[in-house]
Protein backbone atom coordinates (compact mmCIF):
# COMPACT_ATOMS: atom_id res chain seq x y z
CA UNK A 1 0.00 0.00 0.00
CA UNK A 2 2.85 2.14 0.53
CA UNK A 3 4.34 1.60 -2.63
CA UNK A 4 1.02 2.31 -4.37
CA UNK A 5 0.53 5.51 -2.60
CA UNK A 6 4.57 6.80 -3.65
CA UNK A 7 4.02 5.93 -7.18
CA UNK A 8 0.49 6.86 -7.56
CA UNK A 9 0.72 10.54 -5.93
CA UNK A 10 2.21 12.92 -8.20
CA UNK A 11 4.79 15.97 -6.96
CA UNK A 12 5.40 13.60 -3.36
CA UNK A 13 7.02 15.99 -0.90
CA UNK A 14 9.98 14.66 0.39
CA UNK A 15 8.94 15.18 3.59
CA UNK A 16 5.49 12.67 3.09
CA UNK A 17 7.72 9.89 1.94
CA UNK A 18 9.91 10.60 5.55
CA UNK A 19 6.66 10.42 7.31
CA UNK A 20 5.31 7.16 5.82
CA UNK A 21 8.86 5.54 6.62
CA UNK A 22 9.15 6.87 10.06
CA UNK A 23 4.72 5.20 10.73
CA UNK A 24 6.43 1.96 9.44
CA UNK A 25 9.87 2.14 11.07
CA UNK A 26 9.92 4.56 14.62
CA UNK A 27 6.47 2.86 15.58
CA UNK A 28 5.06 -0.71 15.91
CA UNK A 29 3.21 -0.16 12.84
CA UNK A 30 5.66 -3.16 11.52
CA UNK A 31 5.26 -5.31 14.58
CA UNK A 32 1.73 -5.18 15.14
CA UNK A 33 1.32 -6.10 11.27
CA UNK A 34 3.44 -8.85 11.72
CA UNK A 35 5.56 -8.19 9.01
CA UNK A 36 8.34 -10.94 8.17
CA UNK A 37 11.83 -9.92 8.29
CA UNK A 38 12.30 -10.19 4.58
CA UNK A 39 9.06 -8.24 3.84
CA UNK A 40 10.61 -5.14 6.82
CA UNK A 41 14.34 -5.18 4.94
CA UNK A 42 12.16 -5.08 1.53
CA UNK A 43 10.32 -2.02 2.60
CA UNK A 44 13.63 -0.19 4.35
CA UNK A 45 15.34 -1.16 0.21
CA UNK A 46 12.40 0.42 -0.74
CA UNK A 47 12.50 3.49 1.32
CA UNK A 48 16.26 4.32 0.63
CA UNK A 49 15.93 4.31 -2.58
CA UNK A 50 12.73 6.79 -3.09
CA UNK A 51 14.40 8.87 -0.51
CA UNK A 52 17.82 8.41 -1.96
CA UNK A 53 16.91 9.79 -5.41
CA UNK A 54 14.08 11.95 -7.30
CA UNK A 55 10.97 10.48 -8.99
CA UNK A 56 11.80 10.05 -12.49
CA UNK A 57 10.18 12.12 -15.20
CA UNK A 58 8.65 9.20 -16.67
CA UNK A 59 6.76 8.66 -13.14
CA UNK A 60 6.60 12.11 -12.15
CA UNK A 61 4.69 12.51 -15.49
CA UNK A 62 2.08 9.60 -14.82
CA UNK A 63 1.27 11.54 -11.17
CA UNK A 64 0.35 14.78 -13.02
CA UNK A 65 -1.30 13.19 -15.81
CA UNK A 66 -3.72 10.86 -12.93
CA UNK A 67 -3.90 13.76 -10.94
CA UNK A 68 -5.35 16.19 -13.69
CA UNK A 69 -7.38 13.32 -14.79
CA UNK A 70 -8.80 12.11 -11.39
CA UNK A 71 -10.07 15.82 -10.50
CA UNK A 72 -13.41 15.33 -9.39
CA UNK A 73 -13.82 11.80 -11.34
CA UNK A 74 -14.16 8.41 -10.03
CA UNK A 75 -13.65 4.44 -10.81
CA UNK A 76 -15.17 4.14 -14.14
CA UNK A 77 -15.19 7.56 -15.57
CA UNK A 78 -10.92 8.09 -15.10
CA UNK A 79 -10.45 4.66 -16.92
CA UNK A 80 -12.83 6.29 -19.73
CA UNK A 81 -11.14 9.96 -19.47
CA UNK A 82 -7.20 7.93 -20.11
CA UNK A 83 -9.10 5.37 -22.69
CA UNK A 84 -9.75 8.45 -24.86
CA UNK A 85 -6.37 9.71 -24.61
CA UNK A 86 -4.15 9.84 -27.47
CA UNK A 87 -1.44 7.64 -26.30
CA UNK A 88 -0.39 3.89 -27.20
CA UNK A 89 -1.80 1.40 -24.93
CA UNK A 90 1.35 0.81 -23.36
CA UNK A 91 0.71 3.77 -21.85
CA UNK A 92 -2.60 4.02 -21.18
CA UNK A 93 -2.16 0.91 -19.15
CA UNK A 94 1.18 3.21 -17.42
CA UNK A 95 -0.80 5.83 -16.95
CA UNK A 96 -3.76 3.46 -14.84
CA UNK A 97 -1.14 1.42 -13.10
CA UNK A 98 -2.63 -1.64 -14.51
CA UNK A 99 1.72 -3.10 -15.20
CA UNK A 100 2.48 -2.05 -11.66
CA UNK A 101 4.09 -4.10 -9.25
CA UNK A 102 2.54 -2.68 -6.35
CA UNK A 103 2.72 -5.82 -4.21
CA UNK A 104 6.13 -6.67 -4.79
CA UNK A 105 6.74 -8.41 -1.20
CA UNK A 106 6.03 -11.86 -0.69
CA UNK A 107 5.78 -14.16 2.73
Amino acid sequence: MIKLILVATPRMPYWAIQTLRDIVFRTGYAREARLSDRVVAQLAHFFVGALARPRSLRAESRGVIRDALCFGRQGDNVSRAVELLPLPDRLKHYVMLRDEAIVGFSE
